[in-house]
This record gives C-alpha cells, structure tokens and sequence, in this order.
C-alpha cells in the first residue's frame, strides 16, 4: 500500500506539473505553484503524516531536487536549444521513473526480508509482517534472550501488556542516548520463512513506540538470532 501511494503521488505530480507548463501563467509561477502546492501534496499522498519535522525536511529535499532539476534543464537546453514543453515533460518523466525505480528496487529488497509472523497469548492469536532486521542485537540483560520489537497496538490486542512480568531492560539505538524499554512474555512465536516454519515458546518482545511502525508494512522487527 506505502509503494502504491509513492506511485499515485509521482504519477499525479508529473500529470499536474505538465498541465501547469503547458496552461499555467507562465513558467517561472509554475515553478512557484509545483514547489508550494505540489510537493507538500505529493509528499503526504506518498509518506502521510509522520510529524512536522519530517514532513519539512522532505519538502526541503524535494525542493533540492526541483533546484537541480532546472538546472539540468537550463543546461541542456544551452547544449541542445530545445526549449519546448516537450522537453521539459521529458526530463520530469525521466526523474519520476529513475525515483520509482529506487523505490521498487527498495521494496523488493524489503520484502525478502519480510516473513508472516503469528503471535500467540493465551486463546488469543494476531497474523502480521515481521521483518528481519540484522540490526537488532536486542536481548535480555540476565539471561541473554532474544527480545523481538513488536507494535504496542499488536501487543494491546493479545492483552499482553496486562499480564505479569513487565519489564523495563536498557537499550540505545544508533545516534541516540541509552533508553529503556517495556519487555512482555508471549506464549509463542511463529515464523513462516518460505517452507521453512519456526517456532519460538516463550518469547520476549519489547513494546515499541507507534511512531516506529507509522506508514511501515510490517509490525514486529526479528531479532538477528532469528
């Protein structure tokens, strides 16, 4: 669903920033109105709402990018003397499908990674995405077990955070201070990795902030031993 919006928004932006060229005022308020009306629109079609920092440092790249873009354009319409809207559609289809392709290429990357996981507590059950992530070196500071990080929303659903043995363990994520983290006991953990399945009884998951898995497929993060 991330990847289908990320293509709606850069499909409808490259349509509108044509039609803008082509019955717009003139290029110059063009310009104006794709870079404050089109990119933030386009931006959270693609992204939605993660907080007001990233929402402006991704329309302050995206401006970046219309900046060199026009002067890729100026450049080759000196090399070339094409100065049509043609050439100019061109050169906006050509930047869209190199940033699709990153995107799927991304995405395909991703979902190697990412396997059905299906958590267990008490008669309750809950089927998501798990990703695979080799960063994750998490474990419990006594014994050394694997402490997977799993949506609090996810955990809430299983009534997990309502049982006993809640625990707060340390961690520090990269660029960060040490922190702590709500650890909770499932009962069982599946993973279904192509034909292979493996199960996990008794497993230790660390509730994540929302903000995490905000626009994200997936709902639990694996720990590296998996």
């Amino acid at each position: 669903m991330r990847y289908l919006r990320m293509v709606l928004a850069a499909f409808c932006g490259t349509v509108s920033l044509t039609l803008l060229l082509v019955f717009g005022p003139g290029y110059g308020w063009s310009m104006a109105g794709h870079a404050l009306v089109l990119v933030p629109a386009m931006i959270y079609v693609a992204y939605g709402w993660n907080g007001k920092r990233s929402f402006i440092i991704r329309i302050g790249i995206s401006w970046l990018s219309i900046v060199l873009l026009d002067g890729v354009a100026e450049a080759l319409q000196n090399i070339t003397g094409l100065r049509t809207i043609v050439f100019y559609a061109s050169i906006a289809v050509l930047l869209v499908a190199r940033v699709l392709t990153c995107f799927l290429i991304r995405a395909v990357g991703d979902l190697k990674r990412m396997f059905p996981v299906i958590l267990y507590q008490g008669d309750k059950s809950v089927r998501c995405l798990g990703l695979y992530d080799t960063g994750n070196l998490l474990s419990m500071p006594n014994t050394g077990e694997m402490v997977h990080i799993v949506s609090g929303k996810l955990l809430a659903r299983l009534g997990a955070e309502d049982t006993a043995g809640l625990q707060l363990i340390p961690y520090r994520a990269l660029g960060t201070q040490e922190g702590w983290i709500r650890v909770v006991q499932l009962d069982k953990l599946e993973i279904h990795m192509g034909r292979e399945q493996k199960i996990y009884r008794n497993v230790r998951c660390g509730v994540a902030e929302e903000v995490l898995f905000q626009g994200k497929s997936y709902q639990v993060i694996l720990h590296s031993g998996v």
